[in-house]
């Protein structure tokens, strides 16, 4: 009997919803369908399609979880071990999924674009409509958040949709594996629960304060971004009920934080054990962790809290404090550095908190403005259709635009097919030298180590091997020492990336910002560098094979070391292994 009650309750919900499981769907095939269409393709020879920013690195961090490092202390060098920045729960979740389902990783990560923005957009169409009580805005809602996202950017991207063009050249946000696509769900998920227990109720239920606390705490492992946020929110909520001097329903929030605080000990322990670690201040320096007091201020983030203040609906009164403590949390924290003095890529506030909230608020908005223009039904309904139609030729536009702009590169991928199949049935693990493009793909089909990976410098690292890896790519090349000064003149942006991450471009509003001292250092470093044999630096940053691609990198000469054996080739592409 029980269970026909729940049949009856779930199919009442989705006969009244099934709009949201729809647009769920069209979201995840919207995310799918590059990299599915890719693999159908006759160009295709078992190399992924990737295409939104940092997914070889998401990619990479999933094989090492799949390899047995889920901690992810270290992705592309061999201390595995040793305390993590960013933690690695996302990675560990997809990498399960791979085990269980028998798919590789590569495999399980295109499959998890479609799961994973479906489950985020039902998520959020939850969250919405528990907000507003409409199933309009619950839809147009996601609609904007997942397909619309940059139009509310500026101007320019709406000029470059109104000519038929993509509006920003990068694939929709959530085809980003882990960050937003896992992260996404626990924030969704924890602001939902809260507003149901927090909001709606004077009480909440102890499911509720049980869920909230362990989604909040649990949200460390995944976004950094996301748990400050909801560790704020909380707080501003308690404040707020202890200002109106309502101590009961304040008691359960103390629950809440207590459970969240459990789930989060160990990342607390990790970050302790970590500031202890010599290569960590230069480690956050790559973070683009700056010395500022200087206050900041966002549009989006102004009008989360004004916008509920003085242009709010009154039929949607309720959810006014909701974004009023939303938008104060937000400020607080793209502002914490005038307390602090350290300011570390605040702008991921913004896409990870303070855009989702701001579409929120669009698609409430949507629905308002096409109230205030016609009081029939009907005509209502026609011009949220229309906006609708619009944000999912937006986000077609973004899909096929950066489909065709990913296209050459993903079929050039091909060609180290054979050779990543190779790699990754070696027995053991290695040390593997290659070019900066083949470096990118070997960690995402392979246990191995590539410390010449551009991410390796996002680890417990010192800069004086990140300044030996890039020393060894000119003495590759051929570069004389009198000649060294100049070639890192002429590539001083690369030269601050490799080495020095995100400071410079944080700190001075560049990359080639990079003091000439450090070059005429690493110059000088560089006579004493050359001097020495190949087996020795080889030896002294681990490098146990080299991958060699002879159209990548033409003046290596390989071939012309004794200690280098030849144990595998395909095309342009040779394996050696070091003796």
């Amino acid at each position: 009997m029980k269970d026909l009650e729940v049949f009856r309750t779930m199919r009442g919900v989705i006969i009244k919803h099934w709009p949201a499981i729809v647009v769920a769907a069209v979201v995840g095939l919207y995310c799918i369908v590059p990299p599915l269409f890719f693999a159908l393709s006759p160009g295709y020879a078992g190399v992924a399609l990737v295409g939104q920013k940092d997914e070889e690195h998401y990619i990479a961090r999933t094989e090492q979880a799949y390899a047995g490092h889920p901690t992810l202390g270290n992705t592309f060098l061999s201390r595995k071990d040793q305390p993590y920045f960013q933690a690695g729960l996302g990675e560990t979740i997809v990498a399960g999924m791979g085990k269980v389902s028998g798919m590789s990783v590569p495999q399980v990560t295109v499959a998890a674009k479609f799961l994973f923005p479906f489950c985020a957009a039902l998520l959020l169409y939850a969250l919405v409509y528990a907000l507003f009580g409409s199933i309009w805005i619950a839809l147009l809602s996601a609609l904007w958040l997942f397909f619309g996202d940059n139009l509310s950017s500026g101007i320019s991207p709406w000029v470059q949709l109104l000519h038929g063009t993509s509006p920003n050249g990068y694939f929709l946000p959530f085809m980003r594996p882990i960050n937003p696509e896992i992260s996404s769900l626990f924030l969704f998920g924890a602001l939902y629960v809260l507003y149901r227990g927090f909001f709606e109720r004077a009480t909440p239920r102890v499911r509720e304060i049980i869920v909230s606390g362990l989604l909040i705490g649990t949200s460390v492992y995944l976004n950094p971004y996301h748990f400050t946020f909801l560790v704020v929110f909380c707080a501003l909520w308690f404040l707020w009920r202890l200002y109106q001097k309502d101590h009961q329903s304040v008691v359960p929030m103390f629950y809440v934080g207590g459970v969240a605080f459990l789930c989060a000990l160990p990342f607390l322990l990790n970050y302790w054990s970590l500031i202890g670690q010599p290569d960590y201040a230069e480690t956050a320096a790559r973070f683009g962790l700056i010395v500022s007091y200087a206050p900041v201020i966002g549009i989006w983030s102004a009008l989360l809290i004004l916008c509920p203040l003085f242009l709010w609906p009154e039929k949607y009164a309720r959810a006014k404090a909701f974004f009023v403590i939303s938008g104060i949390a937000v400020i607080l924290l793209i502002n914490q550095q005038v307390i602090t003095g350290h300011l570390m890529q605040q702008n991921h506030y913004h896409f990870y908190v303070t855009k989702p909230l701001a579409d929120i608020m669009l698609g409430m908005y949507t629905v308002v403005v096409a109230a205030l223009l016609t009081r029939r039904e009907n005509l209502r309904i026609v011009l949220c259709a229309l906006v609708a139609s619009v944000l999912l030729y937006n986000g077609l536009l973004m899909q096929r635009d950066s489909y065709v702009a990913t296209y050459p590169s993903a079929v050039a991928s091909q060609k180290y097919s054979a050779t990543l199949a190779h790699l990754e049935a070696l027995p053991e693990e290695e040390t593997i030298w290659a070019d900066r493009t083949l470096s990118l793909y070997i960690p995402m089909y392979s246990k191995h180590n590539v410390p010449n990976n551009f991410y390796a410098g996002g680890y417990l690292v010192s800069n004086e091997y990140l300044e030996k890896r890039l020393l060894l790519e000119y003495k590759l090349r051929g570069v004389a020492p009198p000649e060294i000064y100049e070639a890192m003149q002429k590539d001083r942006a690369d030269v601050s990336v490799r080495i020095f991450g995100l400071y410079w471009r944080e700190k001075d509003g560049s990359y080639a910002a990079i003091p000439d001292s450090l070059l005429e250092g690493y110059a000088k470093d560089y006579e004493t560098f050359f001097a020495k044999p190949y087996p020795e630096l080889f030896q002294d940053m681990g490098i146990t094979m080299v991958a060699w691609d002879k159209t990548a990198e033409p003046t290596w000469d390989i071939e012309g070391m004794s200690f280098a054996e030849k144990i595998f080739e395909s095309g342009d592409i040779t394996v050696y292994r070091l003796q």
